[in-house]
């Protein structure tokens, strides 16, 4: 399991059509876990739906930080060498670093883990 400790990030700059996004600049997230840092670049023209449930605060630009925590989750569900329950730990810690409580961060979590099976390693 990996323990997500804090993460950062360059600016997200997205364009956003229905419920996909797409960076329009490159980012670079730093994931400082407690076993070592992470460090990710995505490429503009990267694509992600945000989150997958019908959250009010899915892609508003003052949810800056909460946006990467989910935008991390999806490229970590690409294979970047991550489990999957890498990933599901990583997105609860982030989204506990976002302000969300531990009980709301941990029934996404709970969700992820059962809805996002078919998700992991799918590049679509």
């Amino acid at each position: 399991m990996k323990k997500l400790i804090d993460f950062y990030s360059s600016e997200l700059c997205f364009t956003r059509k229905g419920i996909i996004a797409t960076l329009t600049k490159d980012i670079i997230i730093i994931l400082h876990c407690k076993d070592k840092d992470y460090e990710l670049y995505i490429e503009k023209g990267f694509k992600w739906n945000g989150n997958s449930g019908c959250f009010p605060c899915r892609f508003h630009k003052e949810n800056e930080r909460y946006n990467v925590a989910i935008l991390t989750h999806d490229v970590l569900y690409h294979d970047v060498g991550l489990s999957k329950e890498d990933a599901d730990d990583i997105l609860r810690g982030a989204l506990r670093e976002t302000g969300y409580g531990r009980i709301m961060a941990g029934l996404i979590h709970k969700a992820v883990q059962i809805f996002g099976k078919k998700a992991f390693g799918n590049i679509e």
